[in-house]
């Protein structure tokens, strides 16, 4: 089983979830950790035992999520050092990196392609291309 199935199998079971964990006493980066689904992935990743550093610009949707001691950064994905602050959190706080779930990402608007503005299409790359791209870049050495 794949280690999406194996996600999708332990959310269906609920509160009947498998015990030994994959997941406990592992170090993990979030990003886009507010809402959604990096949201979603920092309560089960938690309830599976592991350490969170939680990354978005949302600083007030990441407070609920940080009660079990989770770091919170609030950080521009797009910006290298704050990508290279993630990881030296992880390592200063947790003592190291098992984890990278870059998960930020933005939509723009909707608008026909001549009318879109260049400075929203310049942002969601900025986010959904060189923020991954740097997130690699900065996580796949600790790892």
């Amino acid at each position: 089983m794949s280690a999406a199935g194996t996600v999708v199998r332990k959310i269906e079971m609920g509160d009947e979830m498998a015990s030994g964990s994959t997941l406990d006493g592992k170090i993990a980066v979030i990003t886009g950790a507010a809402a959604g689904i990096g949201a979603a992935a920092a309560r089960l990743f938690a309830a599976e035992g592991a350490k969170l550093v939680l990354v978005d610009r949302d600083e007030a949707g990441m407070a609920e999520l940080a009660g079990d001691g989770a770091a919170c950064l609030t950080a521009d994905v797009s910006d290298g050092e704050a990508m290279q602050a993630c990881v030296a959190t992880a390592e200063e706080r947790f003592g190291g990196l098992d984890i990278a779930l870059l998960n930020a990402g933005i939509e723009g608007v909707v608008q026909p392609i001549a009318d879109y503005p260049e400075e929203v299409f310049d942002r969601v790359i900025a986010v959904n291309l060189r923020g991954v791209w740097l997130g690699l870049k900065h996580t796949l050495p600790a790892i």
